[in-house]
């Protein structure tokens, strides 16, 4: 039992804080659509109210304006927060009464992420658009392209048996190629901007490590906390078919 209670307590103080997060993120966007729609409506076309109390030309216009605000504002403090993958999701949500789906996407691109000093600010470039002309990287290129999913690991890297264990859990099937040589390293870092194992593969694509990668959605137990892990390997095995 108290092993069970000291596993928990971890998951349970993180999801405290995402809560707390979401709810600053929520109230941040709340009052400013309101401070923002309210002066809005009375200096452009006069009109004044409440949604309480009226006029109806008041409410209604409140709400069509006030959905495409609210979703800017959501979106823009979400992603400042470094919750972007859930503020696009719920700006796909409200704008997609107004606009096409492939708008909405464009507008809610994953932004390059900053990194600190002590890590480069590459963005993880698709495997598709890069060339590289070394040799190493040109196997490794060839390797992702061939296997659905593919985790670039080391024999004494905690992360990767992590990494590998929550694989096998999920029952997806995957591929393992160690990298023990600095040679293979610098390859892998051509490739993703980063040099740290696990690197781990879907459809010929990077995505992260264990936790985390260039970009704030990469990470492979970001991708199952998102729900979009098993989506992008059952489209990797399907393209592969």
């Amino acid at each position: 039992v108290l092993a069970v209670d000291h596993a928990g307590a971890p998951e349970l103080e993180e999801e405290s804080k995402e809560a707390a997060i979401l709810f600053v993120v929520f109230g941040i966007t709340g009052s400013t659509s309101v401070a923002i729609v309210r002066p809005a409506l009375k200096h452009t076309i006069g009109l004044e109210g409440s949604l309480k109390d009226g006029p109806w030309s008041y409410r209604i216009g409140s709400l069509v304006l006030v959905s495409p605000v609210y979703a800017c504002i959501l979106l823009s403090v979400g992603t400042l927060a470094g919750r972007h993958a859930f503020a696009a999701k719920m700006f796909q949500k409200i704008m997609g009464r107004f606009l096409p789906a492939s708008v909405t996407a464009r507008i809610t691109c994953a932004p390059t992420r900053v990194m600190s000093t002590h890590r480069s600010s590459l963005r993880a470039p698709d495997s598709s658009s890069v060339e590289p002309t070394d040799p190493i990287a040109i196997e490794i290129l060839e390797t992702v392209k061939s296997t659905p999913v593919v985790m670039f690991a080391t024999a004494t890297c905690p992360f990767c048996r992590a990494a590998s264990e929550t694989l096998s859990e999920e029952g997806i099937p995957f591929e393992t190629k160690f990298v023990d040589s600095s040679a293979e390293r610098m390859a892998l870092g051509e490739l993703t901007g980063q040099t740290s194992v696990p690197s781990i593969w879907i459809g010929g694509k990077f995505v992260g490590g264990y936790g985390d990668g260039p970009e704030e959605w990469m990470g492979l137990m970001k991708l199952m906390k998102a729900g979009t892990l098993h989506d992008m390997v059952d489209e990797a095995v399907k393209n592969q078919a």
